[in-house]
């Protein structure tokens, strides 16, 4: 019995001590809030147009059907969804366009908009809507790829779908998008 009693002291000692140091650095173990998370999400439709090798990422409805419908655009389905409003847990995600190479380029970088702007033929579409910037309120990480041969940035949830991506070569992580389907962002298999 004395042995347990000394395991139980320790481990008490130990529990206060990591909730202490944690408290003291800033570290509270707490789930945001609503209004940290956002409450109004829209969804992110894919599209994609084989004979530019062009991905296309939008929020809006009536431009989603204009390019599907008028444009002839592929509907490859919702990639997630984003926030239409700014929390403190999000950031803006701008969208550019190179007209000459037929890219779409998304970015939460203002540097790396800016950049693409003055240096590299890219000129700005705007803001897509609003990313978070760190895994949190459920979110999944949107892979950033790029594929130089066909000059195409790719954006996905599904990390299979990225490593199996021909031609395109890892940009990092874009940000964190709400999933379309379950937590890790991939469709539930039915079971037989």
């Amino acid at each position: 019995m004395p042995t347990m009693k000394f395991s139980l002291i320790i481990a008490s000692v130990l529990v206060y001590t990591v909730s202490a140091a944690s408290t003291e650095y800033g570290l509270e173990a707490r789930a945001p809030t609503n209004e940290e998370c956002g409450e109004t999400k829209q969804p992110l439709f894919r599209l994609y147009k084989r004979s530019e090798n062009d991905h296309f990422y939008t929020n809006s409805q009536r431009t989603f059907d204009r390019y599907v419908y008028d444009m002839g655009w592929t509907d490859e389905g919702i990639a997630g969804y984003l926030l239409k409003s700014h929390t403190d847990l999000t950031t803006p995600f701008f969208r550019l366009y190179h007209a000459k190479k037929t890219d779409h380029l998304y970015t939460t970088s203002e540097k790396e908009r800016d950049t693409a702007i003055s240096s590299s033929g890219y000129v700005s579409e705007g803001e897509v809507g609003e990313i978070y910037v760190k895994q949190s309120c459920g979110a999944v990480p949107l892979y950033r790829l790029f594929n130089e041969k066909t000059w195409d940035h790719f954006y996905t949830t599904d990390p299979e779908e990225r490593d199996g991506a021909s031609g395109y070569k890892s940009e990092g992580i874009a940000g964190y998008i709400l999933p379309r389907f379950g937590k890790d962002g991939k469709k539930k298999k039915k079971k037989s």
